[in-house]
């Protein structure tokens, strides 16, 4: 496993599982090396990170939460060519959660879960819907980020980003109504906003 993977899923996962894995299901102490679980019933829980998507190979497996899916390189290859395959033996089930980050791999599980395509299923939930989080927190974040960014971190909104000179741009705030331009002024520059296909 990579370090900084290591290190972040060691810094989250692994300490939430610790605390709410009663140690009398365990069948002998957590790995933490490993950063594994061995259960009483045979079954193990094991944290790994994509860094290096070979690390993934396997077979057999009954079942995957992918974290951050988005932000995964190569998302679409790892799944198809990695993930998807270890969970045949044994008809394994996967969850694919995280923030959206523009369109892409996990974008297209997205569609295809609201489609209901291909046994995929799709859900989204806002920050907002969170009960332990400070509603005041929510709109001081709202004030103070871009709409863009704030409706993908916070909104669970797949935001095209790809191919924009200036995510900022705003109509609202940086389109200027028509006026006739004096002959003296001297043309500049423009800006193609446009997102690219």
């Amino acid at each position: 496993m990579h370090r900084f993977a290591y290190k972040q899923t060691k810094q989250i996962a692994w300490k939430i599982l610790l605390r709410l894995i009663p140690e009398q299901v365990l069948s002998k102490k957590p790995n933490e090396t490993e950063l594994s679980f061995q259960f009483k019933n045979g079954c193990e829980l094991v944290l790994k990170g994509a860094d290096n998507p070979d690390s993934l190979r396997g077979s057999g497996l009954n079942g995957l939460v992918i974290d951050e899916f988005a932000s995964i390189r190569n998302a679409h290859s790892v799944w198809q060519e990695v993930l998807r395959p270890a969970l045949t033996d044994l008809l394994g089930w996967c969850f694919f959660i995280g923030t959206p980050k523009g369109k892409n791999a996990f974008w297209e599980l997205w569609i295809k879960g609201q489609r209901k395509e291909d046994g995929y299923e799709s859900w989204s939930f806002k920050t907002s819907d969170n009960p332990f989080i400070d509603k005041k927190e929510i709109a001081e974040a709202k004030a103070q980020l871009n709409e863009r960014y704030f409706r993908q971190e916070y909104e669970a909104s797949f935001e095209d980003f790809t191919g924009l000179i200036y995510p900022e741009f705003n109509e609202k705030i940086h389109v200027v109504d028509p006026f006739d331009i004096p002959e003296h002024w001297e043309t500049v520059a423009s800006i193609d906003v446009a997102v690219s296909g």
